[in-house]
């Protein structure tokens, strides 16, 4: 597509690290090759090194944030899943599906691509009767990961409004000034 994408390099002439996504090692590449398994050995002419870059391939989807949360009925909560190689690395533009399994909820969106942190969210919008909500998130031929949530009952007690305070016996009208 006539498009060229930096796949390594930092673009500054310093040492900064061995390990890590190439895109945050700093290098001086003057020469490439092609590995038949799609690694690509550089001569990295700034370190005195040849690097091994290596294809990043999910290894792992892991529950992030949200599982086993309880919330009152009819509100949301996120639920985040994330992808990351072999060694813990996060991988970035990996599409997981969420689906409710059990219960009732209403999902944000049923597919999300990971950020740069390698992590994907969606909002579940909770029922408005208490039970339990069961998601499932999936991505490729990882292993599925299960989110379960917890609804609780809704609050029925005074709450303040933009009128003043609401549910409450015998409230009276918000006070708007005190002289």
């Amino acid at each position: 597509n006539g498009v060229i994408t930096r796949i390594a390099g930092t673009s500054e002439i310093l040492f900064n690290r061995e390990y890590g996504a190439a895109t945050e090692v700093a290098m001086d590449p003057i020469d490439l090759q092609a590995l038949a398994d799609g690694s690509i050995l550089v001569t990295d002419a700034l370190n005195s090194r040849i690097r091994l870059l290596s294809p990043v391939r999910p290894a792992s989807l892991t529950i992030s944030s949200g599982n086993n949360a309880t919330s009152p009925a009819g509100s949301s909560v996120t639920l985040s899943a994330k992808i990351a190689d072999a060694t813990g690395i996060a991988i970035a533009n990996e599409p997981v599906a969420f689906a409710v399994t059990s219960g009732q909820g209403t999902l944000s969106a049923a597919s999300v691509l990971t950020g740069t942190d390698g992590i994907a969210t969606v909002t579940l919008r909770l029922p408005e009767t208490p039970g339990v909500v069961t998601v499932r998130a999936t991505s490729g031929t990882l292993t599925a990961v299960t989110f379960n949530v917890t609804v609780t009952a809704a609050s029925t007690g005074p709450r303040i409004s933009s009128g003043g305070v609401a549910g409450a016996p015998l409230s009276g009208p918000a006070v708007r000034a005190i002289s």
